[in-house]
């Protein structure tokens, strides 16, 4: 923003850009539950207290964009997106521990195969209807029985359940096929549906898969598909309303690359970033990096149906040859911690230590495939490892490992593809990819690891494991699962089922306008769910010298008024869903969003100063449409012209070289230019709105500006 003399003014036009699918509301006639404690974040160090108002853009590559917002009919996109339309019965912190959320605790019952979860009462879904358990067995029923929902919803995040049944309207009871401590864990990621929109309705066709209605913190405004999707604060949530008034996610985006640029260039507010460019985005203006790891692991997995990979000596051999100090440093610039096993060690209670590391050895590497796989006469034996190629961090984590294991007599060759595609078909024999856990436990290895798991794609089987992670997965108690975790993760580390490479970091970028939960690292890989969003504010740093030396005020065509009011002297937000900073805020900031038609923005002179009026279109890639400056005297009433047409283009008309203020640009407004030539503003003929380009002078500048709006008309 440029300031100059005084201070500048800054008006942001919040647009959209042709949504083609909105909500409409009914009118809310309830107050907010009550009997619920908010759940807000702490205010810490330098943050500022939470306030109400903002709009959160979040930056995502094309390949996470949705083809549809019903969260069971597109399990990937939910997990990745994590829209905060819905709740789910628990959540997750930014710790990585369970939270209340739609159920307020729940309780084990019959020696683990019963779980009862009490919910809350008084909440509303987005059309008001209440919420129940019936919503919540309905739910459930849908992932376990329609033939449209995502299986991966019944195989991994709703699985074990053999039944579900309603005790009364808040309390929902889970009768499990098993004991099944793990059960809660997944509980954060399975959204809620109302029951009352979609049954007795084809799902896959019903309208709400375009506008869904949730429990959450914010609700659905608009999407666009393939390019962005609004939502906006929810009045009547019953942890209260969330601090930001939108939430606009944007996926008009390649690459993380491109992520990046968009950060930097304030198009968006939040994106996960390329970790090659965190020291630059550390040293741009207005923006920080939290870089931080999470719980995940990054492996070569090894198809051991291929009979030379199913040999321990050379999975061994594989593991002494990579060299994962250079894969985290130059391939991933440091962010990232070389890997004994898959948990991490911020994981810190569950993570082994004493595991079995394999340290970069090239000799003994040779010495272990000398053994059975000796060169002939260069190249002992051929191996294709698949990678994405998506991102140049995991191009060249593929490029490094091909080169040190062709330094050891392997004939690798690199195929960059949708790997994941032939890994479920078993058409593979290695591949480079990461895991990321889906709760903050070591229960994920039954999943990766386990003999029967639908998951365990290289076809390792170890009996003893077995064992182990079924006894880990099925006791709640957490004494008796970090025993059997330890000893399975030191099988794991022993039989090598992937080789194990770098626990990454999470580098995310953020606009330092935004405070609150979005400063802080996050343990889970969640997107940014509810609890992410609903406890992040904007608070827009401002930055420059003096005083503002004008008040404000927006006005529409229906001659609503948002900002200074002369009439009152007060603020006003008569526009709908506007906000105003305030009479004493520096700079002024005035919020209509989503408008389309004619507006007027008066600028009133409270003493003599120049300034800035920076009008941006936050739709349009946060763009600067027109920046006019210029000088104000006190008592001067200066008037700017904006027309947003409906695609959410904005035009601004300076009607500064109508200088006597009768709607035209004529003779008249010469001769006033005429009789203050060469004037600045110590001089005794000075008259501030005859310097019509604002740079403290009169003179041929001037008369160019006004000469080129000569017999121009105002409305």
């Amino acid at each position: 923003m440029n300031s100059r003399i005084g201070y500048a003014v800054l008006i942001i036009m919040i647009l959209s850009v042709a949504p083609i699918i909105t909500a409409n509301y009914p009118i809310d006639s309830k107050p907010k539950s009550e009997g619920f404690n908010q759940t807000r974040f702490l205010q810490e160090g330098n943050q500022t207290t939470p306030k109400y108002g903002g709009t959160l853009r979040i930056g995502n590559p094309k390949y996470y964009t949705p083809t549809t917002l019903n969260p069971l009919l597109d399990v990937d996109t939910y997990v990745r997106n994590w829209f905060p339309v819905f709740n789910g019965l628990l959540r997750y912190d930014e710790n990585g521990s369970l939270i209340p959320d739609l159920a307020q605790s729940f309780g084990v019952m019959e020696n683990g195969t019963s779980i009862a979860f009490h919910l809350y009462e008084n909440i509303s879904w987005h059309d008001g209807v209440e919420f129940n358990a019936s919503d919540v067995k309905f739910t459930f029923d849908s992932i376990a029985s329609h033939p449209n929902v995502d299986y991966r919803w019944k195989d991994y995040y709703a699985y074990g359940i053999d039944s579900t049944e309603i005790f009364n309207a808040s309390t929902i009871v889970f009768h499990l096929n098993e004991t099944l401590g793990s059960f809660p864990l997944y509980m954060p990621y399975v959204p809620i549906l109302p029951k009352h929109v979609y049954e007795g309705t084809d799902m896959q066709t019903n309208p709400a898969n375009e506008a869904p209605i949730g429990t959450g913190p914010f609700r659905f405004r608009s999407w666009v598909p393939n390019t962005n999707l609004t939502f906006l604060a929810n009045d009547f949530y019953f942890r209260g309303r969330p601090y930001l008034d939108y939430v606009n996610y944007n996926w008009d985006f390649n690459d993380t690359t491109e992520l990046t640029g968009a950060l930097e260039n304030n198009i968006i507010d939040l994106t996960g970033v390329d970790p090659g460019r965190i020291q630059e985005l550390e040293a741009t203006t207005g923006t920080t990096v939290v870089n931080h790891e999470y719980v995940n692991y990054w492996f070569l997995g090894l198809n051991l149906n291929i009979p030379v990979l199913n040999n321990i000596n050379v999975r061994k051999a594989l593991a002494h040859a990579i060299n994962k100090t250079r894969i985290v440093s130059e391939a991933w610039s440091g962010c990232a911690t070389p890997a004994k096993g898959p948990i991490p060690s911020s994981l810190e209670n569950w993570c082994n230590p004493n595991i079995t590391d394999y340290d970069n050895n090239r000799t003994l590497a040779e010495k272990l495939l000398d053994q059975q796989y000796p060169r002939n006469p260069q190249w002992r034996f051929n191996l294709t490892i698949k990678s994405y190629g998506e991102v140049p961090w995991l191009d060249n984590t593929a490029y490094f490992i091909a080169d040190d294991l062709r330094a050891v007599g392997i004939n690798v060759t690199l195929d960059f593809c949708d790997a994941w595609k032939y890994v479920e078909t078993g058409d593979f024999e290695a591949f480079v990819n990461g895991w990321a856990s889906d709760a903050c436990s070591p229960d994920d290895l039954y999943t990766l690891f386990h003999t029967g798991s639908l998951v365990n794609y290289w076809n390792y089987s170890n009996p003893e494991l077995d064992v182990l992670l079924e006894q880990g997965r099925t006791t709640f108690n957490d004494t008796l699962r970090r025993i059997v975790f330890d000893q399975a993760q030191e099988i794991i580390a022993s039989d090598l089922p992937n080789i194990f490479l770098f626990h990454a970091n999470r580098p995310r970028g953020f606009n330092n306008d935004f405070q609150g939960a979005i400063t802080k690292p996050q343990l889970m890989d969640l997107g940014f769910p509810q609890y992410f969003l609903e406890n992040s504010w904007y608070d827009p740093t401002l930055s420059g010298k003096g005083n503002c030396p004008m008040l404000v005020s927006f006005v529409d065509s229906s001659a609503r008024r948002t900002g200074y009011d002369p009439a009152t002297s007060r603020a006003v937000n008569e526009i709908p869903e506007s906000t105003y900073s305030g009479l004493d805020s520096d700079p002024q900031l005035v919020k209509i969003p989503f408008p389309s038609g004619s507006y007027t923005i008066e600028l009133y002179g409270t003493g003599n100063g120049s300034y800035s009026l920076e009008i941006v279109n936050i739709a349009l890639d946060y763009k600067h449409v027109n920046v006019p400056t210029g000088w104000i005297q006190q008592g001067d009433v200066t008037k700017f012209y904006v027309q947003v047409d409906a695609d959410g283009g904005i035009r601004v008309t300076d009607t500064r070289p109508d200088i006597n203020g009768d709607g035209v640009v004529n003779i008249l407004d010469a001769i006033i230019l005429g009789n203050t030539f060469l004037s600045t503003p110590t001089s005794p003929n000075w008259k501030a709105k005859a310097d019509v380009n604002g740079d403290g002078v009169v003179n041929i500048l001037d008369a160019i500006v006004l000469g080129n709006h000569f017999l121009e008309h105002y409305p």
